[in-house]
């Protein structure tokens, strides 16, 4: 490589330790030279479910290509605490697992409550892209 821009982070835990002008992508943790996966998007969204019945939040991300995505669910707003979205026990309640995919057009998110009030869900959600488009 011998443009001199960018942010290269060689991996030093290879032996011998690579060049910073190694033009080999394994000697890298990280180089802006070549395409990475990106966070396109996040939105931080709250729902409001009914004890028993499922709640739903639909997120257009604008891209041309369906992406990725990962959602992050708080089951109580006055705890701010982020859960990556699982088949976990979360606290000791009973859970359901909430789901979420997207389409052509929409991260789409529901989630169910099982407990016996009303309960506010916060999702923190990040849909990614390699270049953004």
């Amino acid at each position: 490589m011998t443009d001199i821009f960018g942010l290269k982070v060689i991996d030093t835990t290879l032996s011998p330790r690579p060049s910073i002008d190694s033009t080999d992508p394994d000697d890298f943790i990280f180089n802006t030279i070549w395409n990475t996966v990106k966070i396109w998007k996040t939105q931080l969204s709250q729902v409001t479910v009914a004890s028993g019945a499922t709640g739903t939040i639909e997120i257009n991300h604008l891209l041309s290509f369906i992406p990725a995505s990962i959602i992050f669910v708080e089951t109580n707003p006055d705890v701010p605490k982020r859960f990556f979205w699982s088949g976990n026990d979360l606290a000791g309640d009973t859970w359901q697992v909430p789901t979420s995919y997207c389409d052509s057009t929409k991260l789409h998110i529901e989630i169910g409550n099982p407990f016996p009030t009303t309960k506010t869900f916060r999702v923190f959600s990040l849909i990614f892209a390699d270049n953004g488009q």
